[in-house]
């Protein structure tokens, strides 16, 4: 009878197969080879896991695939401690994983316990080898491992908004919202990007006006003691920044006014400057002589602030990046694509992963994505010797939260997350997220949270110092009656976020909720054992199909219309009718390509034309699919989509008298698309 332990077996070359005496009956572990790791316990079910291994590294899955790191790794750290293992039992992953969580500090969702049972689980039964199979079975069926995917340890957005129960009652029926990870992780890329935008809209406004920038500086750099003369030198900045932009509600004076004025006078005191032209900054400072409403300026001091240095560092980690990879990204980790004009195409993101030992590209981001153009101006801002995208070593830190609008704060610290909220406040900037026409759940329940009566922690914390006591979270929470967040959203709750929205699959109508109870209620008492097979199995064919049928030919054709879509919106420009464009060569469709850009005369008859091409693909869509698919899908749905978005940069006034001459010459107009009907080629 052949023994179980044996080490006198040959080293195998890479392309020399393995017998069954060498894979079966081995105390080590042979890859590519050579031996990775050795079993040098006496227990004789130890040597079933090493059988196990040996068994998964001849199956062709596993040769094939690209990255094998994680499950060698897995096996020579399983291997090691249970080398150290006295007994082996049916329970041994789940002391494995204990092992891993408490002693090597390991997450759940990234114990190397879970590649060791999908290795068990693929073992394949053998006659020879009963007894074996029959305890890994055993050892499978008995796994309990934690994946980290318990309420307890779920950290996304959603979940940090819903710890505010009272948010419920103040948000209504967009509360329902934060049940899809999808809407809300657009909702935060879509806030982040436009504050960004803003803010750098505000920075190149400041280089070009001399004369608030030099205010501005003296303000910041002023090292006077008298803390009312300093006071009338923050007044002084806001008042030149209003004369001299005449504009209240451009992104600068916006900016510096949410900087140099404290978060709980500053409603009151934009207030007064919207409703009275004449307003002078000055008159906040009479008949006071301590409790200035005014704060030193220094966002705009050097070529990037830490503020927007935080929000692009947001939006690299809502691409799915690690938060770690993405403090120290690099220029040479974007992978940029430009048209023959010198705008972006596409933007991706390609780094080395350290946690997965392997190269991780992002989604690619195209065409008019909020977040590619709130990158681009980000790459532009910066110096252009500037290797990393961050110059502050602790971008990915956690951030305590701050109200700064809270009525009763006496103090009031310049940090990026303050910045924020006064920007989310300000009614100016948010006519730029309205602009969208989508609501955005988290620019919304950001308000909520930065209402003048509602007490933060920090507050909590410093009025219990002031008498002599030591504050603790749980009580602030139970001693008011809105108690907001400890801290603000993490680098990890985005990149949770942005995880859990691909899978997410709610369209709107889904989050119409009309039962009383909440959607954990929905699922232990009405999913329940009885009716969830049925679920299941329900259609089951159908979906697979329908899944095929999107993945591999829906997909692929809705990714093409949108590039090319996109790649005529970013060549075209559109000119007035009396820009001193010549169309007389081409007045059938008053469009010119110069030098590779798409002119499109801005006209009546141009939109009279787009008006109509556009009524009559809507008119002949079905005919067109059945008949002449191709020409459809790659032209006229394309340029359907194209003229849309042209109209939509027309004023109104043309618009508005180019559907009345419409009305008016319809009926001698002739039909299109009766060539392509036919089968014809021309367009």
């Amino acid at each position: 009878m052949k023994t179980l332990a044996t080490r006198s077996y040959p080293k195998l070359s890479p392309k020399e197969p393995k017998t069954n005496e060498q894979l079966y009956h081995s105390n080590r572990v042979i890859w590519d080879g050579s031996t990775i790791v050795e079993y040098h316990s006496l227990n004789e079910r130890g040597l079933f896991f090493i059988m196990a291994f040996n068994q998964l590294l001849s199956e062709p899955w596993f040769v094939d695939l690209k990255n094998t790191t994680c499950y060698i790794n897995s096996i020579k750290c399983f291997t090691n401690w249970l080398n150290n293992q006295q007994d082996v039992e049916v329970g041994i992953l789940n002391e494995y994983q204990e092992y891993e969580i408490n002693t090597l500090g390991r997450k759940p969702q990234s114990c190397y316990s879970h590649q060791i049972k999908t290795i068990i689980k693929r073992v394949s039964p053998r006659l020879e080898l009963r007894n074996q199979y029959q305890f890994l079975k055993k050892v499978d069926q008995n796994a309990r491992l934690d994946r980290g995917d318990g309420s307890t340890n779920s950290v996304h957005i959603s979940e940090w908004f819903t710890k505010q129960q009272w948010l419920r009652q103040e948000l209504g029926e967009d509360y329902l919202i934060f049940e899809s990870p999808k809407r809300v992780h657009r909702s935060f890329r879509t806030l982040v990007s436009e504050a960004l935008i803003y803010l750098i809209q505000a920075r190149t406004a400041f280089n070009l006006s001399k004369g608030i920038k030099k205010a501005y500086f003296k303000a910041s750099n002023n090292n006077l003691k008298s803390s009312r003369a300093i006071a009338y030198l923050y007044s002084d900045l806001l008042n030149i920044a209003k004369n001299e932009l005449q504009d209240t509600s451009s992104p600068l004076f916006n900016v510096i006014l949410c900087e140099c004025v404290k978060g709980n006078r500053l409603k009151d005191i934009l207030t007064k400057v919207e409703s009275t032209p004449s307003y002078n900054f000055r008159d906040e400072l009479k008949n006071i002589n301590s409790g200035y409403p005014f704060l030193r300026p220094s966002l705009l001091l050097d070529s990037t602030s830490e503020t927007e240095e935080l929000l692009m560092y947001w939006l690299i980690v809502s691409l799915a990046v690690q938060p770690s990879d993405a403090a120290n990204t690099r220029r040479n980790n974007l992978a940029i694509k430009r048209n023959e004009l010198g705008r972006i195409k596409t933007l991706q993101i390609k780094y080395f992963k350290g946690r997965s030992d392997r190269f991780y590209e992002t989604p690619m981001l195209t065409g008019k994505d909020v977040v590619l153009m709130a990158t681009n101006m980000y790459l532009q801002t910066i110096p252009q010797d500037q290797k990393r995208l961050f110059n502050s070593r602790d971008i990915n830190k956690n951030r305590k939260f701050s109200n700064p609008f809270y009525s009763g704060r006496t103090t009031e610290n310049s940090n990026p997350i303050i910045h924020f909220m006064k920007l989310i406040w300000n009614d100016n900037f948010g006519k730029v997220i309205d602009k969208s026409k989508k609501k955005n759940i988290v620019f919304k329940a950001l308000r909520c949270l930065s209402k003048a009566q509602l007490m933060d922690f920090q507050s909590y914390t410093s009025n219990m110092k002031k008498n002599g006591k030591q504050a603790q979270y749980d009580e602030y929470q139970m001693s008011v009656e809105f108690p907001l967040p400890q801290s603000f959203i993490t680098p990890s709750h985005i990149k949770n976020t942005s995880v859990y929205s691909r899978s997410d699959k709610y369209r709107d109508g889904d989050l119409v909720n009309s039962n009383s109870h909440d959607p954990l209620t929905e699922k232990l008492r009405y999913m329940t054992d009885d009716n969830k097979e049925w679920i299941n199995q329900s259609g089951r064919i159908s979906r697979m199909v329908m899944a095929e049928l999107e993945n591999e030919v829906y997909n692929p054709i809705l990714r093409r219309i949108k590039h090319l879509t996109s790649e005529m919106q970013l060549s075209t420009k559109i000119v007035k009718s009396n820009a001193g464009i010549n169309s007389d060569n081409n007045k059938s469709t008053n469009l010119n390509h110069l030098e590779g850009e798409l002119i499109v005369i801005e006209s009546e008859d141009t939109a009279v034309q787009m008006l109509y091409f556009i009524e009559q693909a809507y008119k002949y869509q079905k005919s067109l699919i059945e008949r002449n698919d191709i020409f459809f899908f790659e032209t006229v749905l394309i340029k359907s989509e194209w003229m849309h978005y042209c109209i939509e940069k027309f004023s109104p006034k043309i618009v508005r008298s180019a559907s009345e001459k419409l009305n008016k010459i319809r009926h001698v107009l002739p039909s299109l698309f009766l060539n392509q009907l036919n089968s014809g080629e021309s367009a």
